[in-house]
């Protein structure tokens, strides 16, 4: 079993860090087309800013997933110091399923926000909203996900050396 969570987990690591990256790729083309064809057209690209902006949505969304997966989020490590080595167990698994209430949370309101929003296009791009706003759904969903793996990790009793191996 640990074999297979481990796989899954690189895995997800492997989709949400090739995702950010792409996201990241793509924000900076498309500053920087933008930026070329403003200073030799004299205009900027109509979609370019709009695009933009969800390009670095779509990252932070794939960026959350994969620092929860490799354990390097933002915490206020100062309590989890104070605690004794006895406790910092169940407070990480505290911690994953409170992440996984947030991640289910965050794809519902994204599913909702879709549903009462996403028929209307883009007046940038001409596109369907959806395809912006599914970064809400995606990231919640990846973060779920991420959660659970965690929570499956520790409940294993797997150390970080042993689910990076």
């Amino acid at each position: 079993m640990s074999d297979a969570l481990r796989l899954f987990r690189r895995l997800l690591i492997g989709i949400n860090g090739t995702g950010a990256g792409l996201m990241m790729l793509a924000v900076f083309s498309i500053v920087f087309a933008n930026a070329f064809w403003r200073y030799t057209a004299g205009r900027s690209l109509t979609w370019g800013e709009d695009v933009a902006i969800y390009a670095m949505i779509y990252g932070i969304m794939f960026g959350v997933a994969l620092a929860y997966l490799q354990d390097r989020h933002v915490r206020f490590s100062i309590v989890v110091d104070l605690l004794p080595a006895s406790l910092r167990h169940y407070n990480q698994l505290l911690i994953d399923v409170l992440v996984l209430a947030v991640g289910i949370g965050f794809a519902i309101s994204g599913y909702e926000f879709i549903d009462s929003r996403g028929g209307r296009s883009s007046p940038s791009t001409g596109l369907p909203m959806w395809m912006f706003q599914f970064s809400t759904l995606m990231g919640g969903v990846l973060l779920s996900v991420s959660a659970l793996t965690m929570a499956a990790c520790r409940l294993l009793g797997m150390t970080e050396a042993e689910a990076d191996a």
